[in-house]
């Protein structure tokens, strides 16, 4: 992973991480349902 976008995600605060792992967690399972159709 490139150093910069390391430094991004090590300066993004709780709040936020929780925000963007909720909205991939959200894509994920989306994707999973789109799998099984």
């Amino acid at each position: 992973m490139p150093r910069a976008i390391q430094e991004r995600i090590n300066n993004i605060d709780n709040k936020n991480t929780v925000i963007f792992k909720f909205h991939f967690n959200l894509g994920d399972r989306k994707l999973a349902e789109n799998g099984l159709n």
